[in-house]
């Protein structure tokens, strides 16, 4: 093999591996900028042609990448972030998208549906700035995921309030109820309005949570990410100060109090908030995020390769290339699969992705010093062995049958835990198929 050819294999290998790492982000990019005007087809179709034009063809997204950060180094500047750079890249994308099928007023359509509305200077600074863009589409995610979970688990009213009081005092587009108003709708035997405080705490607890999350996720930069996530926020608020106070008024920390000297990270702006009581508040809404989030990308896999393995290149459960019919690989759908899914799955080893799941769960639940990080990852573990005995017939446990089950009859009656999954746990208990002694255990 030539020299320029092997440098060509070289580039290609390091393109490709950067599509399967940021495939889901900037998926996510294009729905943000796309907003109501694509839908699930149209954002997966422009996500393959960006990934082959940009990325793979000719490799010059990456190549004028590390241009930046050679010339940002020579001139003794940060470090340009990739994520920021992949924002704008997706964006001038869905620009050049746009003005090929003739569309107008790009940046009015691609706000539509988003829950916090901004005045005109903002949204021009936000065209202009990719961090910026990235901050308020990450707020934005987490205040969907958030509201839908609210709905989801009856916690509308909670919602509401949040809404109207927080969101509605950052949006001056629209006019909010009041204090007194809200109080007299939802809590009328209310003297105090506490109930009014203790609901937006709640709602405030869990965009926090979710916004470190997805950031964490999201992060290109090694190292602290507490540290990291402080340095990005304080970059933020000079360039966009109307972004800056809307993410920390989501997690109640006014703008005032945040200083570096004061260590004003995400994580102490939850632990400010969390008591003994809201324990199992945020361990519902930590269970009810894994349920939902794809394996693939739990920020605490060292190397999500190790699972991508075991997988068929050809697999729908490959990044880019889902089909309509399934859903990516999530314990929710790992728990109720439909035929299509379950018949993908056979396909190939599921017991050994079940056992690494299960082995990092263990792994996090004896090393954690967060009380709900470790009851978050005690169910993950519980969850994943009943998994592999109820839909896939596989033991992965070398605890006995009787402790496998005394673990999920424990688990059934959490009161983390939501009802679908309660429902689930109690069929899987009373299927005595599943508890036989003759089941295979499995091990790697």
């Amino acid at each position: 093999m030539s020299n320029l050819v092997k440098t060509d294999y070289v580039v290609l290998q390091s393109n490709y591996a950067t599509c399967l790492k940021y495939y889901t982000t900037i998926q996510n990019n294009f729905r943000f900028v796309a907003g109501s005007q694509a839908n699930e087809k149209l954002i997966n179709d422009l996500t393959q042609d960006f990934i082959t034009n940009k990325v793979l063809m000719d490799g010059g997204l990456l190549e004028s990448f590390h241009k930046n950060v050679s010339q940002a180094m020579k001139e003794g500047r940060v470090r340009p972030s990739f994520r920021a750079f992949l924002m704008h890249a997706v964006h001038d994308s869905w620009v050049e998208h746009r003005r090929a099928m003739d569309y107008q007023s790009f940046l009015n359509d691609r706000l539509e549906g988003n829950l916090i509305d901004l005045a005109e200077h903002y949204k021009a600074e936000m065209a202009n700035n990719s961090e910026t863009l990235y901050a308020y589409s990450i707020l934005n995610r987490t205040l969907h995921i958030v509201r839908k979970y609210c709905r989801d688990k009856g916690l509308e009213k909670q919602w509401i309030v949040f809404d109207e009081l927080v969101l509605g005092e950052i949006d001056q587009s629209r006019k909010a109820r009041s204090f007194d108003e809200l109080r007299e709708k939802f809590y009328p035997d209310s003297k105090t309005g506490h109930e009014i405080e203790t609901a937006i705490s709640s709602v405030k607890r869990m965009i926090g949570t979710h916004l470190r999350t997805i950031f964490v996720k999201e992060s290109d930069f090694s190292g602290d990410q507490t540290e990291i996530f402080d340095r990005w926020l304080s970059d933020l608020r000079s360039s966009n100060s109307f972004i800056h106070d809307a993410i920390l008024a989501a997690v109640h920390v006014p703008s005032k109090s945040y200083s570096h000297s004061e260590q004003d990270s995400m994580d102490s702006m939850s632990e400010r908030f969390v008591n003994p009581k809201d324990v199992e508040k945020d361990l519902c809404f930590a269970i009810y995020l894994r349920k939902i989030h794809p394996i693939m990308e739990w920020s605490e896999w060292k190397n999500p390769d190790d699972l991508l393995r075991f997988i068929p290149s050809i697999s729908v459960f490959q990044s880019g290339q889902s089909d309509f019919g399934t859903r990516p690989l999530t314990l929710e759908m790992l728990m109720t699969p439909s035929s299509m899914e379950r018949k993908e799955l056979e396909r190939f080893k599921i017991e050994q992705i079940l056992k690494r799941v299960k082995d990092l769960a263990k792994l996090i639940v004896n090393q954690t010093e967060s009380d709900v990080e470790r009851q978050l990852f005690q169910v993950i573990y519980s969850l994943i062995i009943a998994i592999g005995r109820v839909n896939f017939r596989c033991n992965i446990s070398s605890l006995s049958v009787r402790e496998q089950r005394k673990w999920l009859i424990e688990l059934s009656v959490k009161q983390s835990i939501d009802v679908e999954t309660k429902e689930w746990l109690k069929r899987a208990l009373d299927d005595k198929e599943v508890w036989s002694d003759n089941l295979p255990r499995y091990t790697l």
